[in-house]
């Protein structure tokens, strides 16, 4: 294997533009939706692998506007899965909407 695909896949992490819960609610909701998976047959195994995938292999947008490392995301997932947050997922699904609705319009006008 070429040592910079080595080196790749072995120290960088793909980077977000999202805050740690915006990237929970993402991955969380395509997870949630069985859009991606590990294991779609045991809920609590995909999301233990999840979770371990994103802490080793994500960093996301730290309030110092650098990256921060995932060191867990067992609580933001918990947040995704609770009623209280219920407005907060809405709010994110808009914004996301909203983006995916513009790119659709781009790909429209080509």
């Amino acid at each position: 294997m070429d040592n910079k695909v080595q080196s790749v896949f072995s120290k960088e992490k793909c980077k977000s533009c999202y805050s740690k819960i915006d990237f929970a609610q993402l991955i969380y909701i395509l997870m949630d939706e069985g859009l991606l998976f590990f294991d779609n047959a045991n809920e609590k195994n995909n999301r233990s692998k999840f979770q371990l995938f994103l802490e080793n292999n994500f960093t996301y947008a730290g309030d110092d506007e650098g990256q921060s490392k995932i060191k867990s995301i067992s609580r933001q997932f918990s947040e995704c899965k609770g009623y209280v947050y219920k407005v907060k997922q809405i709010k994110f699904l808009n914004e996301f909407i909203a983006v995916m609705q513009e790119r659709k319009r781009r790909l429209e006008s080509w």
